[in-house]
This record gives C-alpha cells, sequence and structure tokens, in this order.
C-alpha cells in the first residue's frame, strides 16, 4: 500500500444516499459502476419497471404535501421504513420493489449503498420525464444555444437527457463531495482556516522558500534565479530569533551565521560534487521525516490508508461473478482467452473477494451451476 491515499472510515459516504465523501472511494465506485452499466445493461435496464412504483409514492408524497427537502420519496430511510411508518405506507411497494431489485443482482451491502443509488436513478428519471420537466430543458437548451451559438442537436448530444429519449443511469446518481477541506483535523487541532486543502497547506507546508515569497507567481511567468534568490531579502531565522528574543530568551552566544539561513556554496572552498551530495542527504532525510510527520498525524487523528487500485481486470469478474452469475470456471475460461497471464479459479476468487470489499458489496454465495449458457456475451 505504498501508494494509497488516506481516508476517514467514518467519513466515506453521506448517510442515506449515494454521495462519496472520499475521493479515492468515489473512482473507485465510479469505475465499477460505469463497467455494470456496460457489461449488465440488464441491471440497469431493470430498474424501469420501477417506475410505476415511484410515481405511486410521488403522488402520495404531493397528496400528504410533505416538505419536499426531507419528505421526498428520494429518501431512502423514508421508503426502506414504509412497511412500518403509516405515515409513509404509500411508499411501501417502491420499497418492495427496490429490495427485489437489490436481491436479483446481489447488489447487497452492509451500508445500502446499491439501494440508495438505485432509488436516485429511479427518481432522477421520473423526474425528468416528468412533461413540465421536458418543456423547461427544452426552453433552457435553446436558450443556452443561441447565446453560445451552438446548434441545438450538438447541445443535446453533448449534454444528452433529450427529451423523451432518457435514459436511466446509475453513475449519473453517484455524487462526490469531497472531503478535502479535513474538518476532523481543523476541529482536532483547532485549525481554524477552512478553506479548501488549507490545513495541508499552511499547517504541513513544504516549500523551497519561506511563505511570504508568493510561489503562486512562478505558475504564471518564466522561472528565473530571482524568484528563488529573492528569500535572501528575508531572514526568516533572524525573525524568528528577534521574536524569541523579545520573548524573553537569551541569545548572546550566538555567532554571527546564527542570524542567516540556509546553506550556500562556496567553490572555492568545495567542489559542487561534494556540496551537491551533502544537499541530497539533507533533502533525503527531510522528505523522510515530513512524509512520516504527515502519516502519523492523519493516523493519530483516525484517518487509515486505502489499498492500491485492484487491476481493472478484477472489476469485470466482480461484475460478472456477482451481477450476472457466472461461475468462477466460466469467467476463468472467458478471461483466459484475452489475458496474457496464466488466470485459474483461485486467482479470480482473489481479485473478486478483494474487490467486492472496495465497492460495499457483501458476496453472494458460490453458484456451481452458474448462468444459462446463451447469456455469456
Amino acid at each position: 500500500m505504498k501508494n494509497g491515499l488516506y481516508y476517514h472510515p467514518e467519513r466515506i459516504k453521506e448517510e442515506n444516499s449515494p454521495v462519496i465523501t472520499s475521493t479515492k472511494q468515489y473512482e473507485t465506485l465510479s469505475h465499477f459502476i460505469n463497467l455494470i452499466e456496460d457489461l449488465a445493461p440488464e441491471c440497469v435496464k431493470a430498474l424501469e419497471q420501477l417506475l410505476g412504483s415511484y410515481e405511486i409514492a410521488y403522488k402520495w408524497f404531493i397528496t400528504k404535501r410533505f416538505d419536499h427537502t426531507t419528505h421526498s420519496p428520494s429518501y431512502w430511510h423514508l421508503v426502506r421504513d414504509s412497511n412500518t411508518s403509516e405515515e409513509f405506507k404509500g411508499f411501501r411497494e417502491l420499497q418492495q420493489g427496490l429490495l427485489d431489485w437489490t436481491l436479483r443482482f446481489n447488489l447487497t451491502s452492509p451500508s445500502e449503498f446499491y439501494t440508495q443509488l438505485a432509488l436516485w436513478a429511479v427518481s432522477s428519471y421520473f423526474e425528468d420525464t416528468l412533461e413540465t420537466e421536458r418543456k423547461k430543458r427544452v426552453t433552457d437548451a435553446k436558450k443556452f444555444t443561441k447565446q453560445v451559438g451552438m446548434p441545438l442537436e450538438q447541445y443535446w448530444s453533448t449534454f444528452r437527457n433529450k427529451p423523451y429519449e432518457e435514459v436511466i443511469s446509475l453513475i449519473d446518481s453517484l455524487y462526490l463531495e469531497d472531503d478535502l477541506d479535513e474538518d476532523v483535523l481543523t476541529e482536532t487541532l483547532g485549525h481554524t482556516n477552512k478553506l479548501r486543502n488549507s490545513f495541508f497547506d499552511d499547517a504541513l507546508p513544504f516549500v523551497f522558500a519561506p511563505n511570504d515569497l508568493s510561489i503562486s507567481l512562478l505558475k504564471s511567468k518564466e522561472t528565473t534565479l530571482y524568484h528563488f534568490e529573492e528569500i535572501l531579502n528575508f531572514d526568516s531565522n533572524k525573525t524568528n530569533i528577534i521574536k524569541r528574543m523579545a520573548a524573553g530568551e537569551n541569545f548572546e552566544n550566538y555567532e554571527p551565521h546564527d542570524w542567516f539561513s540556509g546553506k550556500g556554496w562556496d567553490p572555492r572552498s568545495e567542489t559542487w560534487k561534494d556540496f551537491e551530495n551533502q544537499l541530497d542527504e539533507w533533502f533525503s532525510a527531510y522528505k523522510r521525516m515530513y512524509r512520516e510527520r504527515s502519516e502519523k498525524l492523519l493516523e493519530n487523528n483516525g484517518y487509515v490508508k486505502s489499498k492500491e487500485k485492484r487491476s481493472l481486470e478484477h472489476f469485470k469478474w466482480l461484475v460478472r461473478y456477482q451481477i450476472q452469475n457466472w461461475t468462477l470456471k466460466e469467467i476463468t475460461d472467458h478471461y483466459s482467452e484475452e489475458s496474457d497471464d496464466i488466470l485459474n479459479e483461485d486467482t479470480i476468487w482473489k481479485g473478486i473477494k478483494s474487490t467486492s470489499e472496495q465497492v460495499f458489496l457483501t458476496l453472494r454465495s458460490p453458484n456451481k451451476s452458474g448462468r444459462p449458457k446463451t447469456d455469456k456475451s
């Protein structure tokens, strides 16, 4: 796990919704869900059968004049608990349809992630097919294309979702709300600046010059020696000593060189090779300590390192096994034909098991009989 990203295990997804707060997890899930739509389109197509159940739930919702922000049938926790709630009994048919879909395609998960994702996909599809929404999209499209000079057909081919040609999609209902503001760290360590990414920019800096030098300027112009030699105009070490003296510390024994920061190369007394070797040693040591400090900070605050992304083939194996009910032998036979490696059922199973853990799936029991031969494609 040398290059794995860190994430907080309690902050992977938002409760009762398919909103992911871990960038790494979002990338992994996106890849897997895209494969579901490509390799197992029957799984997504089956969601269209829930449109009637969602319409019943939606009409119940409208009749009851519920608050859309808290009582919509797109909220899984309300649909899930409708069997025991008279207030939301109008959602019961939708609940059963979602659970049947989840079991049919073995998309069970301790977090109920795929059931939530399916509900949002059905909800979005239903709303897109409402006549009021279709008319609004046409009006918006005409206004936009007129402003930018784009042909209307090009607009629809770019943004999809053309009226009367709507497509139900799981991947379009997966959202990322990244956790890079690091609230856990800012709250724990009392860091008050909560601008995106600011914690690691400010609290754990990695710079070759004092913070007063605007490194961002280097990105917009040609880099010259001046940009780096300007650091001589700001003696951070001297400034620090002055502050500590004001606080009462005694610096009487400091030599003149203690008032200056950094170390320069004197070609009169040292070859470039010797000086360069010393620089490399210092920099290697600093890189190691910088990494250790940063990782230890995260680990001490509950973060863990993610596994490296598995081979992309493993995700295909998982779709075939979990959703399409292929046996390990069928997967081995099929993918051995296009693999440079020698595959066996044990290799396939290990890949499937490891990958399933990364995408919130509870693996189904092995099906020794396999699926119908005509299903293989």
